[in-house]
């Protein structure tokens, strides 16, 4: 591997990662280096994936990387492959608002090969000054796909949120996307508290198919209030809505979550078009669907399901002071345990016929919210060891 600079000169700042695919070299992995910006390693004839980055300070990303890879190399013979950052382009991905300030950008691509998939991501502050550059052959059978994500702030109760990209040959030798205002769906987002001095922050992942790795941002807010999203609509994304109530930090500065809230399945926003979603208003309580109730896995019940669903139905939880679920059977106690019907721990019952109870009861603090401290439920059902491993 020879690692080339922007001015030409061998590259110091540069780091590759070689990974086994097939033949030989299935699952073998390497990290070639040298400071002199040439090295050689010895490896098994097979196929490969070589991802690399050269910066032009180890230290400061935002001087200039570029990022260069190679989702097929095969390697069968003694083999030189030239990492030239001169060869990149920009990376140039912007929103309508020029104020709105860059707070994430997650690049990456992903391979299938066989029954095995690969994913390579990047984290990074912004696009600034960042380059990208794809090597190797065109790969055609549909197994290569590229992502580009961007989240941004825009003041104090606004974001943005952007993912493009899906199927591809070759990866990208620089990306540009200027998205317009025309081709984003706004999402009006209601946070609600019903302790005071509360904050709260809502994340917006984009997933696209074919890829394995989405990214979000959550920028605290005081609560109750409206968050603004700015999403975009394109390459099939459909998005996922995450809330949490922040109470303070903890002792190493990290915010600590005393409530969280999801939309549930991931949902396709349309360009142009407004959308309003609500989370962490009341009334709480339990919440049956398709995806969540009481389970039998042989001869053991349990229950999977979210006892403080919101007034909107949206799953999720709080932090709870006390729990105590029980099971009885026939009238008879088969034990307690303190799972809030997290789906964590089950009760082992005899496989006959039986009627069955089951209670729970859950408090939270004050503190934490004010309405709904407490939930009492229980649930009356006939139960025998099903046909099929679950019922």
């Amino acid at each position: 591997l020879k690692a080339i600079n922007r001015d030409g000169t061998p590259s110091e700042n540069w780091g590759a990662f070689l990974l086994g695919t097939s033949g030989l070299a299935r699952d073998k992995f390497y990290f070639p280096y040298d400071a002199d910006g040439t090295a050689t390693v010895r490896v098994p004839k097979g196929g490969y994936i070589l991802d690399s980055n050269i910066s032009v300070d180890a230290d400061d990303a935002t001087k200039g990387l570029d990022w260069l890879a190679q989702p097929k190399l095969t390697v069968n013979k003694n083999t030189t492959v030239t990492l030239d950052a001169r060869t990149a382009k920009p990376v140039d991905i912007t929103v309508p608002d020029a104020a709105a300030k860059s707070e994430f950008a997650s690049p990456g691509f992903d391979l299938t090969v066989g029954d095995s998939g690969y994913g390579f991501v990047w984290f990074l502050d912004s696009y600034a000054n960042f380059g990208s550059k794809g090597l190797g052959p065109k790969i055609t059978d549909g197994s290569l796909s590229q992502h580009w994500d961007g989240h941004w702030s825009k003041g104090a109760k606004a974001q943005y949120s952007v993912v493009g990209g899906g199927k591809v040959q070759q990866l990208a030798t620089g990306y540009t996307k200027h998205y317009k205002a025309s081709e984003l769906a706004t999402v009006k987002v209601g946070m609600g508290a019903s302790s005071s001095g509360k904050k709260g922050a809502v994340g917006a992942v984009g997933w696209l198919p074919d890829v394995s790795g989405a990214s979000s941002i959550g920028i605290s807010q005081k609560l109750p209030g409206t968050r603004t999203l700015y999403l975009s609509t394109t390459s099939g994304v459909k998005w996922g809505l995450d809330f949490e109530q922040i109470g303070g930090v903890d002792a190493e500065g990290w915010p600590i979550t005393e409530a969280y809230y999801t939309l549930g399945s991931d949902q396709t926003f349309k360009a142009g078009r407004t959308y309003s979603k609500k989370f962490n208003t009341a009334v709480f309580g339990p919440n049956l669907n398709a995806d969540f109730g009481l389970y039998r896995e042989r001869n053991n019940i349990y229950g999977y399901l979210p006892l403080f669903a919101d007034g909107a139905k949206h799953a999720g939880s709080s932090l709870f002071t006390s729990v105590n679920t029980s099971l009885y059977r026939n009238g008879t106690k088969v034990g307690s345990h303190d799972d809030p019907l997290f789906g964590e721990k089950m009760f082992k019952v005899p496989s006959g016929d039986a009627e069955y109870k089951l209670t729970t009861s859950v408090k939270r603090s004050v503190k934490v919210a004010a309405a709904s401290t407490r939930i009492d439920a229980s649930w009356t059902f006939r139960s025998k060891k099903p046909a099929s491993d679950l019922a």
